[in-house]
């Protein structure tokens, strides 16, 4: 099994066919190092609870409602990502 980071996903050329470059940039923004890297802090448990303020979790909040107005726009994009 191949491993890649977040960073190198959300460079892939497919996902421009799906998101717009803003959405891609918030998404790295808010989840990686050029950013709040909030996915790394996470993931390896470094935030403690006084850590998870409204900002983060605004920001969470509005990559999922950024997430939910998408949807692939053909089988052949859905076929390409599996």
């Amino acid at each position: 099994m191949s491993q890649a980071l977040l960073d190198d996903l959300l460079r892939e050329p497919c996902l421009l066919q799906i998101f717009r470059k803003e959405d891609i940039e918030f998404f790295e923004y808010v989840f990686t190092a050029k950013g709040y890297n909030i996915r790394n802090y996470v993931a390896h448990a470094f935030y403690i609870p006084q850590d998870y303020g409204m900002i983060e979790a605004t920001l969470v909040f509005l990559c999922i409602l950024r997430l939910t107005m998408f949807s692939p726009k053909s089988k052949t994009i859905t076929a390409n990502m599996k």
